[in-house]
């Protein structure tokens, strides 16, 4: 198997993992109430009594789907930006599924890859921070 084809079927697996984070928020109420186990109670609120920094964020993006903006930042601010991220990056990995890459493109979009999800992990640092600072008065 040569690199451009690894590289489409991560595009391909990470692609169905994104449609099922965007399909999760619409029907989490429903699993919930038929298979509460699948979705224990958060492991922060369960050990500190306090929410963790994505709290409300499955329930915000599905809140986001149903077109209930205020709803779904009232769950989590982050709903928004998570959710566009997740469409944006969905539309990259479809695209990348099927694109031709030759060694130097194929190059190019992998390390663009790397830096931009290095670039989304800071941002999440800084806001996970300023989230604890907040919320634990630390």
């Amino acid at each position: 198997m040569t690199p451009a084809q690894s590289y489409r079927n991560i595009n391909r697996t990470l692609s169905f993992i994104m449609i099922y984070g965007l399909i999760l928020p619409l029907i989490h109420r429903s699993l919930l109430k038929i298979v509460p186990c699948l979705f224990p109670e958060c492991l922060s609120i369960s050990l500190f009594r306090r929410p963790c920094p994505l709290c409300g964020l499955t329930r915000g993006i599905g809140e986001l789907m149903r077109g209930n903006l205020t709803e779904a930042c009232a769950y989590n601010i982050l709903s928004l930006p998570a959710t566009v991220l997740l469409l944006m990056e969905l539309t990259y990995r479809v695209y990348a599924s099927f694109a031709k890459f030759n060694s130097r493109n194929l190059n190019q979009a992998a390390r663009l890859d790397v830096r931009l999800h290095l670039i989304m992990f800071a941002v999440y640092l800084v806001y996970s921070i300023t989230f604890i600072i907040r919320a634990y008065g630390a």
